[in-house]
């Protein structure tokens, strides 16, 4: 198909663990490809992407979009560019996708563990997940069912493991003190305009999750969780955050009212109590405002102090996944709206309801045995690591957004 497209190439066999990293990284003349092609599971893309890092032009090399072809067990990042681009999971739409396609950001994960520096673009994950990764490699003939024939086993006898988890939520309060909000079904009166009080919401090519959306500080509290926008997703009521002590609130409570959401596929005729885009246009967020924030996360390492606004998970966990993309593995979608660049990490554990996050810090105790810390399938050494986003940094190859 390459040769039809009239694509020229150049193919390089790996030799061995890391070979891709190595090559990648110390290649003289890498300006002269328009693409990195990978036919391979989510170990090499794993490395080349960590080897366009390690390269002292690493924020331009790190612009080269991959394309990507599957060939291993897993094949979440292609998953997640096919679905992205509406096509089927096939090889044969993969290929065309890689033929057709156009460079696509892509979100990456700096993870610091140690006095190392990973880039993650799918997973980081400890405890379950990690080890059904880890254990079922000796089974790698038997492709992605491996994955399912290790979980059954570890179904029955995994220990929970002990640790914490510190995150950065959505609404993240500044230096200064100040706080981007965002318009909360409770802060909105019924069959009226939406406010022209400043708020930050979404453009029409931004999520609301691009720009630091989540609930104000007392509402995350109360257990709301949500946000009302035109755009708003039914499905997204199941992230409703139940972790609250006031366990005698009533759960209806944390639920908006859903005679105040309108999506904005559906117009009314009367115009002054639409809510579509058409009527309400969203409001531009403030740059400036959205670049402190991500500037101030952004300086938090392993060895900074957690900020106060930081919320802490502790105790026992069976599993800790946190992933950016649609889709873990070609049978796997572990959520439905993200996209390649949603510019969050959505955080998964056994103790609660998932979050979308911007950073977060994961600290295993360190004297229980039989775990796993694995960074994109990849094993690494089980010891405190730090993760925070980096918004559409690299590229891949991908048709234009069918979600």
């Amino acid at each position: 198909m390459l040769d039809v497209a009239e694509i020229t190439s150049e193919v390089v066999y790996t030799e061995y663990s890391g070979h891709a990293r190595d090559y990648v990284q110390d290649c003289k003349d890498i300006y002269k490809y328009s693409a990195i092609m990978t036919v391979s599971g989510d170990g090499i893309v794993f490395e080349v992407f960590n080897g366009l890092m390690k390269r002292d032009d690493s924020t331009e090399a790190i612009k080269i979009p991959l394309a990507i072809i599957p060939g291993g067990s897993g094949n979440g990042l292609c998953a997640a560019i096919l679905h992205q681009s509406g096509v089927p999971l096939t090889l044969m739409d993969a290929v065309y996708v890689a033929i057709r396609g156009s460079s696509t950001p892509l979100d990456m994960v700096r993870v610091e563990q140690g006095e190392n520096v990973m880039w993650s673009f799918l997973s980081i994950a400890w405890g379950f997940l990690s080890a059904v990764d880890i254990e079922s490699e000796k089974m790698r003939w038997m492709g992605e069912a491996r994955f399912t024939v290790e979980a059954v086993k570890k179904l029955v006898s995994f220990p929970v493991k002990s640790g914490k988890v510190w995150f950065a939520p959505l609404t993240e309060e500044l230096d200064d003190g100040s706080e981007p909000t965002v318009a909360s079904p409770k802060s909105l009166p019924r069959n009226k305009q939406i406010s022209k009080d400043p708020i930050i919401e979404p453009t029409s090519s931004e999520s609301l999750n691009d720009v630091g959306g989540g609930s104000t500080a007392s509402e995350e509290e109360n257990g709301i969780g949500e946000v009302l926008d035109p755009n708003f997703d039914f499905t997204a009521l199941n992230d409703v955050d139940t972790d609250t002590d006031e366990d005698s609130q009533d759960i209806d409570s944390k639920i908006p009212d859903r005679n105040r959401i309108v999506s904005d596929t559906a117009h009314l005729q009367d115009s002054e109590n639409c809510r579509c885009k058409k009527c309400v246009p969203a409001p531009t967020p403030d740059p400036e405002l959205l670049q402190k924030i991500t500037e101030s996360i952004e300086q938090i390492g392993l060895n900074s102090d957690i900020p106060e606004s930081w919320k802490l998970i502790d105790g026992n966990f069976s599993t800790v996944m946190a992933f950016t993309l649609t889709h873990l593995s070609l049978g796997f979608k572990c959520a439905e709206n993200m996209k390649l660049d949603s510019g969050f990490v959505y955080l998964m554990h056994s103790q609660g309801r998932s979050k979308k996050v911007r950073a977060f810090r994961l600290e295993p105790e360190l004297s229980e045995s039989g775990a796993y810390v694995t960074i994109d399938g990849e094993l690494v050494p089980y010891e405190a690591l730090h993760a925070c986003i980096h918004k559409g940094i690299a590229r891949v190859l991908s048709l234009p957004s069918a979600v």
